[in-house]
């Protein structure tokens, strides 16, 4: 199940990103992790952050309160 997860993710960031997104993928789970590296699928050309609030932050999205 990861495997196909895995595949139709990357399908979906190699299509946002021809459409000119800039993708941020964030929560992903141990699992899955270990699925793309076991997968040989590259990391690379979109930013991956650990949860939602580390995503806004880095794209300094966050409101100070």
């Amino acid at each position: 199940m990861d495997t196909m997860v895995a595949h139709n993710l990357f399908q979906v960031i190699t299509s946002l990103k021809l459409l000119g997104v800039e993708v941020t993928l964030t929560g992903m789970r141990p699992e899955l992790a270990q699925t793309v590296v076991a997968l040989g699928i590259s990391f690379e050309g979109f930013f991956i952050a650990g949860s939602l609030h580390q995503a806004l932050g880095q794209k300094g999205l966050l409101q100070s309160v």
